[in-house]
This record gives structure tokens, C-alpha cells and sequence, in this order.
């Protein structure tokens, strides 16, 4: 938590610079939302949140906020796509797209250190924690802070770090 909370009070004076990133979590027609979440180096930016929209619209929402974010028209953002589900009509329509890099993210498969994680969501979890932690800064939002110090983690047989499921967490 303190972590989360240092995050967000240094994000005022966090300046982003590099490569535009977004991270789009698509949530269709269900409870929750879609969201795409821009970085810039080591600030979050403003996250969308979409409702009722299906997967071509979402990746359109997408390609209209990368292009109201880059820098110029010759910079070509990192989408990087939940394909679990959903997901995945969207990273459909964005991998056409010239203006943006779409990356499929499904975070059941394999980390890239299967010694220590036991999948990408797990890896995913603890480079976050680590991003935080070495100067990452978020918008003070107390739902975000929340979810990201909902998820606990354990450890499987092999001594890997697990976070626990999405339908545990809610």
C-alpha cells in the first residue's frame, strides 16, 4: 500500500517521457469495463474507461487516444492487448493498424522467467510492483489503489510466485 500511495502523491511532478505506451483491458459487454491506460516512461496517464462497446469499436477508441497522445505522426505506440476472450477481436483490428505496434498479452502463458513465475500474469503482477517501486507514478485514485493491492500471491509447488485469480479477487 505504501508503495501504491508514494505513486500516486509523486505523479504531479513525474514528467513522462519515451515511447507512448497502452495497455487495453477489454471488458465488452460484461460488469466491467474496458479500459485503456496510457504510460510515458514513468508516468500513467489518464486511463478511458468504455461500456457497451464491442471489440472494432474499442480498437477504434484505441487508435483515437494513441493519436491524441503520441508525439507526432511518425511515432508508433505500444498497444498492448488482454487477448484472453474478448480481447482478442480488438488486437484483431489493431494489428492492421500502421499508427500503432499491437502486442497480444495473454497472461496464462508462459513467463518469461518460468523459474520464478508461474505464468506472465504473475510476472506481470511483480514488474508492476517493481515499476512502482523504482519511480512509477500513477494518478491518485483510490479505485486503482485499491485494485492494485487487492491480488495476493502465494507460491506453487515449484516454489513460483501465483496471484490469485481474477474471480477471487472481486
Amino acid at each position: 500500500l505504501a508503495v501504491v500511495e508514494e505513486a500516486g502523491a509523486r505523479w504531479a511532478e513525474t514528467a513522462g517521457e519515451g515511447l507512448l505506451h497502452l495497455g487495453v483491458d477489454v471488458g465488452r459487454f460484461g460488469d466491467d469495463p474496458s479500459v485503456i491506460y496510457p504510460r510515458r516512461g514513468q508516468r500513467a496517464l489518464t486511463p478511458t474507461e468504455l461500456r457497451g462497446l464491442d471489440g472494432p469499436d474499442v480498437a477504434g477508441e484505441v487508435l483515437k487516444i494513441a493519436r491524441a497522445l503520441r508525439h507526432d505522426d511518425s511515432e508508433r505506440p505500444r498497444v498492448k492487448v488482454d487477448v484472453i476472450g474478448v480481447g482478442a477481436s480488438v488486437f484483431d483490428a489493431l494489428k492492421r493498424s500502421k499508427e500503432v505496434v499491437a502486442v497480444a498479452i495473454d497472461v496464462s502463458s508462459r513467463a518469461a522467467d518460468p523459474e520464478q513465475y508461474a505464468n506472465l500474469r504473475a510476472e506481470a503482477w511483480f514488474t508492476l510492483a517493481a515499476w512502482l517501486s523504482g519511480g512509477g507514478a500513477i494518478p491518485a485514485d483510490p479505485e486503482l489503489e485499491g485494485e492494485l493491492v487487492a491480488p495476493i500471491y502465494s507460491f506453487d509447488g515449484q516454489g513460483r510466485y501465483v496471484i490469485e485469480p481474477k474471480d477471487k479477487i472481486k
